[in-house]
C-alpha cells in the first residue's frame, strides 16, 4: 500500500480484479502520462546495490566471511 500512497503503484483489490484488473491495464497502457509518474516515482524509492546489499547480510547471518 505504501507505492501506491506514494503514487508509484496502482492498486486493485482482490475482491475487485475480476471487473476492474483488465480495465485498470488498458487504462494505464493508454496513459502515458500516469506511466512517467508511476516510473518517476518507483525510481525514487530504488534502493541502490540492493542485491549486494542482501547478499552481504545473508552472508553475515550465516556467519561465512569473506
Amino acid at each position: 500500500m505504501a507505492l501506491v500512497n506514494k503514487q508509484a503503484a496502482l492498486l486493485v483489490k482482490d475482491n475487485q480484479s475480476l471487473n476492474t484488473l483488465i480495465d485498470t491495464a488498458i487504462a494505464l497502457i493508454n496513459n502515458t502520462s500516469q506511466q512517467v509518474t508511476l516510473t518517476n516515482n518507483i525510481s525514487q524509492m530504488a534502493f541502490q546495490n540492493s542485491a549486494n546489499v542482501i547478499a552481504l547480510e545473508v552472508l553475515k547471518l550465516a556467519h561465512y566471511s569473506l
